[in-house]
């Protein structure tokens, strides 16, 4: 990743950092799922075995292939 900082036209300063995490929405792992063959997926919240809600910080996604 590169981030510049502008003022006023000119480069003020510049920093490269490497992204070592990948983040995906709730919605681009079931389009991802899907796409792999898997059916009857579920999202539960954490490892507790209810469905998840907006609520929920940790998510786990159940699944069949």
């Amino acid at each position: 990743m590169r981030a510049r900082l502008w003022h006023d036209g000119k480069l003020v300063k510049e920093e490269e950092h490497s992204l070592r995490i990948s983040i995906y929405f709730v919605q681009e792992l079931l389009l991802m799922l899907d796409e792999a063959g898997f059916r009857d997926v579920a999202v539960e919240a954490g490892y507790t075995g209810r469905p998840a809600t907006a609520d929920d910080g940790t998510v786990a996604f159940v699944a069949r292939k």
